[in-house]
C-alpha cells in the first residue's frame, strides 16, 4: 500500500513537471522537448504499474466518498479486465506522447544550443533515437558552456559571410608596416587634414626615430590637391622624416620624386610593397622542385636487369592536361567537359566571381593538377624576381598559395592569420604577410584535399572546418577547394558547405561553382606516357582498351605511373588470365620500392639495419596508429619513435619463429644483440630503427606540415597498407605478423568497421585482396574474433532474419522522417506510418539483444550492426556478381538503402579493384 501511494505521487509529480517542461520547451529548447517526452513516458510507465495493482475508477470513488487515500488503496484491487484495459490505454497514451515528441523535435525551429546541435549531428549511423541523443548530449554539457549557436529561423549550417573588404587606406598601411620591421605599428595614426597615415620608424643604426607620412592613393595619377598635401607636409616635417605616396595600381611613376616646390617624396605601389614585404622565392622553388625534380615514376625496360638502368620521370614529364565538368551531381552527365586550364584562366580574368570547388575521386589527379597550376606561376615569378620586374600586376600575377589541408584543422585556429601562418612558416612566411596578399587580392588560395582535414567525422565539425575557410572570401578574393566528394554526408551538405550556386544564400565571392574531374581518355593516357618507352606505352594502352578492369585503373592519373612500374607483373597476370586489381598493382609497386632502396644501399656498400619485410611490418603498425589517431596520412619522427617502441616488442615473436625466413631471423637476432649491448642505450636502438624506416621506407617529407612531418606520397599507399593489414586480421589461420599487429592495435580499432569510418576507401583495397567466394563467406564482425566463430551460424541467422528486416524498416523510417520535415502541414498518415514502423524496428532490435546477449558489449567495441551490413554490401559490390549480391540482400528496400549509401561514399566505378 505504501509503495502504491509512493508510485501514484511519483507519477503525478513527474507528469506535472513533464507537461510544464514540454510547454516551455516547445519553442525554446530542443533537448527540453526530448526530456519532457522521455519523462512523460516514464510517468506513463509508473502509472501503468499503478493501474495494474489498483483499480483506478474504484480507487477514485472510495477516495472521494471515504476521504482517506489509504483506505481507497486497500479496497481497489483490479480485475483482469481492468488490467487489460489499463495496459491498452497506456499503450495508446504512450504512442500519442511519442508522436507528439517526434513532431515537436522534427518541426522545431527555435534557438539551438551546442549540446542540441551536437546531438542532431551525430554520426549518420548512430543507432540511438534522436531524443535519446539529445538527453545524453545535454548531460555531457552540464559541466561546460552550452550557449545558443543559432537563432530562430536561421539555418544552423549557413556559411557565415566573410568580413568586409579592407579599404585601400588600411591595406596600404598594413603593406608598408610588413615591408620594413623598423616601423612601429602601435604609433600609426591618421591625419584627416593631410589625408595620410603618420607612423614612427626607428633607425637601429643611428638609434633615432623619425616619422613616415604615407599617402594612399587609388587614382592612377597625383592630383593637385595631393601635391598641395605633400608640400604642406614637407614644410612641417623634420629633415629626416620621409613622405611615401603609395598607389593601388601604377606602373609609370615610381622611385624618388620631387614637386615643383622642391618637396621630395617616394612613389611606390602595392605590388612593390608586396615584393618588399613577402619574399616568395623559397615557396616558388619548393613548388618547382616538386613538379620538375621529384621522381614520380621509376621503371625498367628489361625486368632481368632488376634495379640497374632504371628510367626515372618527374611529374612534369608525365602530367597531362585534365578535364572537368561543371555542376557536379545530377546534371554532370549532360555537361560537356572542359580543359581545367581554360576554366582557371577564364576564372582568373574575372575581377569578381564565385569561387571554384573541384571534386574528384581517388587517383583522378587533384593534387597533381593544382601543383601543375601553381608551378606555372612559380616559373614566371622566379624569372621576374631575378630580373627585378615585380612592380605591377602583369609581372607578379595572382599568387597561388597551395595549402594542403592534410591533417590540419582550420576550425581550431582562432584567426585567418593563424590558419595561413601554420602553413606559411615552412617557407619563412608569416600569417600577416600572407593575409596581406589575400586582402590585396593578389592571392589564389588553394585549399587542397578538404577530405583529409582532421576532426571532420560529424556534420557539425565539417561545417566548422568549411566555415573557417570561407573567412577568406572577401570581395574580389580567389579560392579553390579540392577534395573527394564522399567527404560530404549527402548532396544537401555538399551544396551548403561549398556554398554552391544552387544554394540561394550564397552569391558572388561567398559562393562557389562546382566542377568534377573527368577520367583520362585514351589520348590523354598516350600523352601521359609520352616519355615512357614506346613499346611499353603501346602495350599499356592496347591492354587497357581490351580490359575494362585495367582501364578503370589506367584512366586515373595517379595510378598510371604505378602501372608502368609494374607492367611486367601485370602482363604475367594477364597471360595467366588472373584478375587485375589495384590492390595487386599497388602491392607490387610497394615491394619494388622497398627492394630498390635495399639494392641501392648494397651497391653503395652501406650497412643495412632492417630487411624490407621488417621495415614494412613497422610501416603497417604506423598506418594502424595513424588511422586510430585520425592523423590522415601524416606523422612525425617522434610518433614513429613511439610506434617503434610498441611494435619492436613483437619482433622475436614474428621473426624468430622456426618458420621465419633465415635472413629475417638473422636480422632480428642482430637487432636483439644491439638492443642488449652495453654500448647502445634503448633510446639509441629505437632511433636507429626509426631512422631506417624514415630513410629507406615509403615515407617522404610532408610539404603540407613542414620538414618534421612525413607522409605517404601517394594516399593509395596509405589506404592499401591499411586494407592489406585489416585483410590479414580476417585470414585464418592467422600469420604471426597479423597476430602481432592486432595486439598492437587493440580490439576496438582492429576491426574493419571502425577503420572504414575514418578511411572508407580502404574497403576497395581490402576487397581486392580476396576472391569473390571469400568475400561472400566473410562476415565483418564474427570473422575478426575467433571466439565469436562458435556463434557464426546463429549470428548469420539473426542477420538474415532479424537485422536485415530491421534495417529495411529503418530505411522506410528515414524516408518518412524526410517527408515530415519538408512538409508544411502535419501529415497524419506519415505520422501513423512512422509510429507503426518505429515499433516494428525496436521489436527487431529487442529480439536481437535478447537473442545475443553479447551484442551490447560488441556495440561498445565498435561492432555496429548497421555498419557491418554496409561494409559487407560494399565488399560484395566491388568483388561479387549482382546475383550474389541479391542473394545476400534479398530485401529490395534494404538494397536500395545500401545502394544510396554506397554511391555516396564510393562515388566511383564499381569495377573490380
Amino acid at each position: 500500500m505504501t509503495f502504491n501511494f509512493f508510485l501514484l505521487c511519483f507519477a503525478l509529480f513527474v507528469t506535472v513537471i513533464s507537461l510544464a517542461k514540454l510547454y516551455w520547451s516547445w519553442r525554446h529548447s530542443l533537448s527540453g522537448i526530448a526530456l519532457g517526452t522521455a519523462t512523460l513516458i516514464v510517468a506513463m510507465f509508473a502509472m501503468t504499474i499503478f493501474g495494474i495493482q489498483i483499480n483506478i475508477p474504484t480507487f477514485l470513488i472510495f477516495w472521494i466518498t471515504e476521504g482517506d487515500i489509504f483506505i481507497a488503496l486497500e479496497r481497489s484491487e483490479p480485475s483482469w479486465l481492468i488490467i487489460i484495459i489499463t495496459v491498452l490505454v497506456s499503450v495508446i497514451f504512450t504512442s500519442f506522447i511519442v508522436v507528439i515528441g517526434f513532431f515537436g523535435i522534427s518541426k522545431y525551429r527555435g534557438p539551438m544550443r551546442s549540446s542540441e546541435w551536437d546531438a542532431r549531428n551525430a554520426d549518420e549511423d548512430a543507432n540511438l533515437p534522436l531524443f535519446v541523443r539529445l538527453i545524453i548530449s545535454d548531460l555531457k554539457y552540464s559541466i561546460k558552456p552550452n550557449a545558443v549557436v543559432h537563432q530562430k529561423g536561421k539555418n544552423p549550417y549557413d556559411i557565415q559571410p566573410a568580413p568586409s573588404k579592407v579599404t585601400w587606406n588600411q591595406l596600404a598601411l598594413d603593406l608598408l608596416i610588413s615591408s620594413n620591421k623598423d616601423f612601429n605599428p602601435i604609433s600609426a595614426k591618421w591625419s584627416d587634414s593631410d589625408k595620410c597615415h603618420i607612423i614612427e620608424k626607428h633607425d637601429y643604426v643611428t638609434r633615432k626615430t623619425k616619422l613616415t607620412y604615407l599617402l594612399p592613393l587609388q587614382d592612377g595619377e597625383i592630383s593637385p590637391k595631393t601635391i598641395s598635401s605633400i608640400d604642406r607636409i614637407g614644410k612641417n616635417k623634420e629633415e629626416d622624416d620621409e613622405i611615401i605616396v603609395c598607389f593601388e595600381d601604377l606602373i609609370e611613376l615610381s622611385g624618388r620624386q620631387e614637386t615643383k616646390y622642391g618637396t621630395i617624396f617616394e612613389a611606390t605601389n602595392k605590388f612593390h610593397l608586396i615584393d618588399q614585404a613577402t619574399d616568395l622565392t623559397s615557396y616558388a622553388k619548393s613548388i618547382l622542385k616538386r613538379f620538375e625534380n621529384d621522381i614520380v615514376l621509376r621503371y625498367s625496360k628489361d625486368k632481368s636487369i632488376s634495379f640497374r638502368n632504371i628510367h626515372e620521370l618527374t611529374l612534369e614529364q608525365t602530367y597531362t592536361k585534365l578535364r572537368v565538368s561543371p555542376r557536379f551531381g545530377k546534371n554532370s552527365n549532360n555537361s560537356q567537359s572542359i580543359e581545367l586550364d581554360k576554366v582557371l584562366d577564364e576564372w582568373l580574368k574575372l575581377k569578381a566571381s564565385p569561387q571554384l570547388s573541384i571534386l574528384g575521386e581517388f587517383g583522378q589527379g587533384k593534387s597533381a593538377a593544382m601543383l601543375a597550376f601553381t608551378a606555372q606561376w612559380a616559373r614566371r615569378y622566379l624569372i621576374n624576381h631575378s630580373n627585378d620586374q615585380l612592380t605591377n600586376s602583369a609581372s607578379i600575377g595572382k599568387i597561388p598559395l597551395l595549402i594542403e589541408l592534410r591533417s590540419r584543422s582550420p576550425k581550431d585556429k582562432p584567426t585567418p592569420t593563424d590558419i595561413l601562418g601554420e602553413w606559411g612558416h615552412q617557407h619563412g612566411l608569416s600569417g600577416e604577410q600572407l593575409y596581406n596578399l589575400v586582402k590585396a587580392e593578389m592571392a589564389v588560395l588553394i585549399f587542397e584535399g578538404f577530405d583529409e582535414v582532421k576532426n571532420a567525422g560529424r556534420k557539425l565539425h565539417r561545417y566548422q572546418q568549411f566555415n573557417a575557410l570561407w573567412q577568406f572570401a572577401f570581395g574580389g578574393s580567389k579560392m579553390i577547394f579540392t577534395g573527394r566528394p564522399n567527404f560530404f554526408l549527402d548532396e544537401e551538405e555538399r551544396v551548403q558547405f561549398l556554398n554552391s550556386q544552387q544554394n540561394t544564400s550564397g552569391s558572388g565571392s561567398n559562393a562557389s561553382n562546382i566542377y568534377s574531374f573527368g577520367f583520362m581518355e585514351v589520348e590523354d593516357i598516350k600523352n601521359a606516357l609520352r616519355e615512357v618507352d614506346e613499346n611499353i606505352a603501346k602495350e599499356i594502352v592496347d591492354a587497357s582498351i581490351n580490359n575494362t578492369s585495367l582501364m578503370d585503373i589506367t584512366k586515373r592519373p595517379s595510378m598510371l605511373p604505378i602501372i608502368v612500374s609494374q607492367w611486367e607483373e601485370i602482363k604475367a597476370s594477364q597471360k595467366d588470365e588472373q584478375e587485375i586489381t589495384s590492390s595487386q598493382i599497388v602491392r607490387g609497386y610497394i615491394e619494388a620500392t622497398y627492394k630498390r632502396k635495399d639494392e641501392e644501399k648494397i651497391q653503395r656498400g652501406e650497412y643495412q639495419l632492417l630487411p624490407w619485410e621488417i621495415r614494412h611490418f613497422i610501416t603497417q603498425a604506423l598506418a594502424l596508429d595513424m588511422v586510430a589517431q585520425g592523423d590522415k596520412n601524416t606523422t612525425t619522427p617522434d610518433n614513429i619513435d613511439n610506434v617503434v617502441r610498441r611494435i619492436e616488442k613483437h619482433f622475436d615473436f614474428v621473426f624468430l619463429d622456426k618458420e621465419a625466413a633465415p635472413h629475417l631471423a638473422d636480422a632480428t637476432a642482430n637487432l636483439k644483440r644491439r638492443k642488449n649491448s652495453e654500448d647502445t642505450t634503448y633510446e639509441d636502438y629505437i632511433k636507429e630503427i626509426s631512422s631506417d624506416v624514415r630513410s629507406n621506407g615509403l615515407l617522404v617529407p610532408d610539404p603540407a606540415n613542414g620538414v618534421r612531418s612525413l607522409y605517404f606520397p601517394h594516399k593509395q599507399f596509405y589506404e592499401y597498407i591499411l586494407g592489406e593489414t585489416y585483410a590479414s586480421f580476417y585470414n585464418h589461420p592467422r600469420t604471426l605478423s597479423s597476430i602481432a599487429l592486432s595486439k598492437f592495435q587493440g580490439l576496438r580499432y582492429r576491426n574493419l568497421l571502425q577503420a572504414a569510418k575514418n578511411e572508407p576507401m580502404i574497403i576497395q583495397y581490402f576487397a581486392g585482396l580476396y576472391t569473390s567466394n571469400k568475400i561472400e563467406k566473410l562476415d565483418p564482425i564474427i570473422d575478426v574474433i575467433r571466439l565469436f566463430g562458435i556463434f557464426k551460424p546463429f549470428w548469420l541467422f539473426l542477420f538474415h532474419n532479424l537485422a536485415d528486416r530491421g534495417l529495411s524498416v529503418r530505411s522506410d523510417i528515414v524516408a518518412i522522417v524526410n517527408n515530415i520535415r519538408t512538409s508544411s502541414k502535419i501529415p497524419i498518415y506519415s505520422l501513423a506510418s512512422f509510429l507503426i514502423l518505429s515499433l516494428r524496428f525496436y521489436v527487431f532490435m529487442c529480439l536481437i539483444h535478447i537473442s545475443f546477449p553479447f551484442w551490447g558489449t560488441a556495440q561498445i567495441l565498435g561492432f555496429n550492426i548497421e555498419r557491418s551490413r554496409r561494409i559487407k554490401f560494399a565488399l560484395m559490390k566491388y568483388r561479387c556478381s549482382e546475383k550474389s549480391l541479391n542473394a545476400e540482400f534479398p530485401n529490395e528496400n534494404l538494397r536500395n538503402y545500401l545502394e544510396k549509401w554506397f554511391s555516396r561514399v564510393f562515388q566511383d566505378s564499381t569495377g573490380n579493384r
